[in-house]
């Protein structure tokens, strides 16, 4: 939800954007995240969108939240 909100207000309007996270668990702790974001975008580029699904990770509250202690990657792109 916070990437397409910020995709809105910059004035890109997503069709659909999916993000799956996937945990990794090291010695019965949870260590790491990756979100993988697979998107439609009208008119952009997979390079725009990659640029701005990192802008809006650094942005998103939820992230924020369980950035630290928690490595995050992202994973980003547009369907074609």
């Amino acid at each position: 939800m916070a990437f397409a909100n910020y995709l809105s207000t910059q004035g890109h309007r997503p069709l659909n954007i999916s993000t799956r996270a996937t945990i990794s668990l090291e010695n019965g702790v949870i260590g790491k995240m990756h979100l993988a974001t697979v998107g439609q975008v009208p008119g952009m580029t997979d390079a725009a969108f990659r640029q701005y699904a990192a802008e809006a990770e650094k942005k998103c509250p939820v992230s924020n939240l369980l950035r630290n202690g928690l490595k995050i990657s992202l994973e980003a792109s547009l369907e074609p």
